[in-house]
């Protein structure tokens, strides 16, 4: 019996240790026990243009939440107990958060294996492209992108299909959720109340490939990072070139 932890993490700016909002999913046995998430202080004034124009958070949405020492010991720990692994999408991010945020609050290392279902989707299904929003098209998962705990169902999603593809013979199943791990998920979300809606997007396909290789060297020129600029589309990438520019002619 598999149990694993899918989880998603935003940030106030482009340090590891500024988490805004975290998304735990847990499952055992490809099927989904329990979801978890939470608005998170950053412990910190200094918010990245980049990051909020992403994921929508800003410090009034934050200002009475938990920092991360609280959510990490009264919320995420519990869940990850018993777990085998935590999977995220580049969960290379994932991991520096955590290990990052563990060295600022002084809480102990977390010891324990990280698996991509990027590159899950990469290797096994062979997907041009294999940014969340894509994955989850091909799939037909339905993606509120960028939101925490949404991006964490997403993660569990792909790790579910993998398996129950690999024991059936088959590739791309089509597996839906059962009443009960909707409900598990509905709990959660209806909770978020204003930040759920804070871009007022909807869960629907999404069409866009992805930053273009002009955007990422100009994206890359202006100072943003290639794990930032790999979680935007191309839509987003252009709304975030034309503030950076505007910001850097003011005087």
């Amino acid at each position: 019996m598999i149990s694993f932890v899918a989880i998603d993490f935003e940030t106030a700016n482009a340090k590891r240790a500024s988490v805004c909002s975290v998304g735990v999913v847990k499952v055992v046995d490809n099927v989904i026990v329990d979801a978890f998430y939470s608005l998170v202080d950053p412990d910190t004034d200094d918010w990245g243009w980049m990051q909020t124009q992403v994921h929508g958070i800003v410090h009034e949405h934050v200002k009475d939440s938990p920092k991360f020492d609280v959510v990490w010991n009264d919320s995420i720990l519990p869940m990850l107990e018993g777990a085998d692994y935590i999977i995220g999408h580049a969960v290379s991010f994932e991991k520096s958060v955590i290990n990052k945020s563990c060295e600022k609050y002084h809480l102990p290392f977390l010891d324990i294996e990280y698996k991509c279902s990027l590159k899950l989707a990469q290797k096994v299904y062979k997907l041009s492209s294999a940014k969340l929003n894509r994955v989850c098209d091909v799939f037909g998962f339905e993606l509120l992108h960028h939101h925490a705990l949404s991006d964490a169902l997403a993660s569990a999603r792909i790790a579910i299909n993998f398996y129950k593809d690999k024991d059936k013979g088959e590739k791309f199943g089509k597996y839906e959720l059962s009443e009960e791990e909707n409900a598990i998920i509905d709990m959660q979300m209806s909770e978020l109340g204003t930040v759920s809606s804070l871009k007022k997007k909807k869960a629907v396909k999404n069409n866009d490939n992805g930053v273009t290789d002009k955007q990422r060297h100009l994206l890359l020129s202006l100072g943003a990072e290639e794990c930032e600029i790999d979680t935007l589309t191309r839509v987003e990438a252009s709304e975030v070139i034309g503030k950076l520019l505007k910001d850097q002619d003011r005087p």
